[in-house]
């Protein structure tokens, strides 16, 4: 069970509202991946809006900035996102009143684990009062540049060849404490009166513009009669006579010092911005009361180690970890013990683990252990004893010596779960079987009810495959340019007959598990390829695409396969195009390759699917007989709202052009992004504005208006 501290937790909170009420200031926050966010109440007043009443969208983030201001607003925030760097800007916005307001953002960009930027968190703050100020102070400096003849400034004149002014105005002992005849009087004065640190620099600067004759314009310091600092901004030239000879220096020095101390006030200030804005985010992401990740930040770190071992071909492993009788100590000796049990736990537990490795507090007694060099079920097994060790140790807390037993749960993936909430489901379900046996336990399908419905499908997946039950949609790919159909994808789908219409993520993870895989691809080419002679056998000149897995491109025996398809079918080899992952030929590379290169020997075409997702190796894919680059739908369906990802999206149809490579740009869904395609140079476009994946007699229209003819038997015979 859980406990609270005997501290309210939201006194900091608190305070924090109230500070950066204060200062009308208030914070926020941007998904990127949903392209919406968040405004605290504090900046919803800076606003005019009712707490709440920011509905997330970028339509109205973008309406609440000035008309004039939004073009540059919005270029700002695509700049900092495409330099994932720091975002600080100042612009106008409109009150619900019509009154305008000027406002800072200040914001941090937060990646994933790809340096990908993914959230975007910031400080805004109303700063009116400042800019009138700022505008003021322009406008006096404007009419100040215009009468500096009549203005009563420190004037000077000294000779080329000297330090000291020959002639300084009165006004000097204004600016600093010193009379004008004590500055003459001494020809070394004004070395003497410089700051220490701008001495050697301020008299090389103008010993060089006496001797060049360039004007100076610098701005130094000089200690003032009462010890003062003065900032001094100091302008001179050199006056020549009718001939052009020079005769001396004049200048004018104006007191500066209120605007430095303004500059390094703002530098503080942002500087302390910044500080708070780390505070924010650690507090937001980190447990109070231990200093350990919470549930969020866990979450997020189990997925992006899962990212990356999806790429590396790796492991990961979760551990849920809870204390027994727990309750026991809140309930005996109070909350303020168990405080100090958990912030003890919490420190022991980070002892086994290496650095890379994450510990969190998950919520009350519950702790969460993210490992990923734990490859095996042993290996986990190994340092979940470790942790459970650390925490039997006898513990001093209230004058009692008290000896904590807990249970450990632990799921390994890709075993266990691909996704961060299946992972951390199956490690919870075996946290309560270890809880039962009182040892660590790893996650078993026979404790989790849930199993059975895999059990279920998988052996109804054998009898569909056996029986030819699963049926083939067909998806269009066309010529960017024509529209013409020159391919269409096979994809899988399945009508159980208790759960409906199944898609492919929904039942194609079961063959990879248990092996049905290779007759399930078997059986799409079978299928895929007797439907391409139907269309072909009726004069169109079509090929069908069928998707290759990890474990058909790692067998050797596997274009032999193929070449027996093809031969049933009685199709051409150039009529089959093979779908492979860039995952998929790195898990391997070496054999992977050897069987690309023998089923491009047969004629089949080669394509990278969902190119761009993957982690390969530019250099190693170019040696690779591959006909086709298909790029991945996420960067094609995001490039009206991502600078990023058009980037990325015209940088591999160069690449694949470059290669010789046929490009093809999935995730088509508007046709804007079809007409942006096309001036792109795209060869082939595919997605939901040409067509959804359907059923065979419904993509027939497709066929007959969109396909191209194939020539007559003839004239085939005659050009072979």
């Amino acid at each position: 069970m859980g406990f609270r501290s005997s501290r309210p937790a939201r006194t900091d909170g608190e305070q924090l509202r109230l500070a950066l009420a204060a200062a009308r200031m208030g914070t926020f926050e941007w998904d990127l991946t949903t392209n919406s966010g968040r405004m605290s109440p504090e900046l919803e007043a800076i606003h005019g809006l009712a707490p709440g009443e920011f509905d997330g969208s970028r339509d109205m983030m973008v309406e609440l900035v000035h008309p004039d201001d939004r073009e540059e607003f919005l270029a700002g925030f695509a700049r900092a996102i495409a330099d994932a760097g720091r975002y600080d800007t100042e612009f106008r916005i409109v009150l619900p009143t019509g009154e305008m307001r000027w406002r800072t953002a200040v914001a941090t960009i937060v990646t994933d684990g790809n340096g990908t930027p993914a959230r975007i968190i910031g400080v805004g703050q109303d700063i009116t009062d400042r800019r009138l100020a700022e505008e003021t102070l322009a406008e006096a400096q404007a009419k100040y540049r215009r009468m500096v003849e009549q203005l009563p400034l420190v004037t000077y004149v000294e000779s080329l060849d000297a330090e000291s002014a020959l002639y300084i105005s009165p006004q000097i002992e204004e600016l600093c404490g010193y009379t004008a005849e004590e500055w003459v009087a001494d020809p070394h004065f004004f070395g003497k009166v410089l700051h220490p640190d701008d001495r050697d620099h301020v008299l090389g600067e103008f010993a060089n513009t006496h001797l060049t004759g360039d004007m100076y314009d610098g701005e130094y310091r000089i200690v003032a009669k009462d010890g003062r600092t003065v900032w001094v901004h100091d302008v001179a030239v050199r006056v020549r006579d009718a001939d052009g000879n020079p005769l001396y220096s004049q200048g004018y020095m104006a007191d500066v010092t209120a605007r430095h101390a303004a500059e390094q006030a703002l530098a503080e200030s942002r500087a302390q911005l910044e500080q708070r804005m780390r505070e924010i985010e650690h507090q937001a992401l980190h447990d109070s009361l231990t200093d350990l990740p919470n549930r969020t930040l866990f979450h997020d770190r189990v997925d992006q180690a899962l990212r990356a071992a999806r790429r590396a071909g790796g492991s990961v492993c979760v551990m849920l970890i809870d204390l027994d009788r727990f309750k026991e100590v809140n309930d005996t000796l109070g909350h303020a013990s168990g405080d100090v049990l958990l912030q003890e736990v919490a420190r022991r537990l980070r002892t086994p683990v290496r650095e890379s490795d994450t510990v969190a507090r998950l919520g009350g007694d519950e702790f969460g252990v993210l490992a990923s060099g734990v490859a095996t079920a042993d290996d986990a097994i190994v340092l979940a004893e470790k942790l459970r060790e650390a925490v039997a140790k006898p513990i001093a807390v209230g004058g009692l010596s008290l000896e904590v037993d807990s249970s450990i749960g632990i799921a390994v993936a890709p075993d266990h779960g691909a996704d961060v909430e299946t992972l951390i489901r199956h490690a919870d379900v075996s946290m309560y079987v270890s809880k039962r046996t009182h040892s660590p336990a790893v996650y078993s399908p026979e404790t989790d009810h849930h199993s059975r419905v895999r059990l279920t499908l998988v052996a109804d997946l054998r009898r569909a495959l056996e029986r030819g039950e699963l049926i083939v949609y067909y998806q269009p790919q066309a010529c960017a340019t024509t529209g013409a159909v020159r391919t269409m994808e096979a994809l899988v789908r399945w009508e159980h007959p208790v759960h409906g219409l199944l898609a492919p993520d929904q039942f194609v993870p079961l063959p990879e598990q248990t092996g049905l895989i290779r007759p399930l691809t078997l059986y799409m080419l079978d299928a895929a390829l007797r439907q391409c002679a139907v269309w072909r056998n009726a004069g169109y000149d079509l090929a069908v695409a069928v998707n290759v897995t990890g474990r058909d491109l790692l067998d050797l025996h596997f274009p032999e396969q193929v070449a027996a398809a093809i031969e049933r079918a009685g199709v051409v080899p150039e009529a089959l195009e093979l779908e492979i992952t860039e995952t998929t030929i790195m898990t391997d590379a070496a054999r992977a390759r050897a069987v690309l290169e023998a089923l491009s020997a047969l004629g089949v075409r080669l394509a990278i699917d969902d190119f761009g997702s993957g982690h390969s190796s530019l250099g190693y894919l170019k040696r690779l007989p591959i006909d086709v680059l298909k790029i991945d739908r996420s960067f094609v369906m995001n490039m009206a709202q991502r600078t990023d990802d058009a980037v990325i999206v015209r940088s591999t149809i160069d690449l694949g052009h470059n290669l010789g490579l046929q490009v093809v740009a999935e995730g088509v869904e508007t046709e804007e992004a079809l007409a942006w395609l096309t001036e792109l140079g795209c060869d082939s476009v595919q997605g939901y504005f040409l067509g959804r994946p359907q059923p065979t007699d419904a993509v027939e229209w497709i066929v007959r208006r969109l396909a191209r003819r194939l020539p007559p038997p003839d004239e085939r015979a005659a050009s072979g």
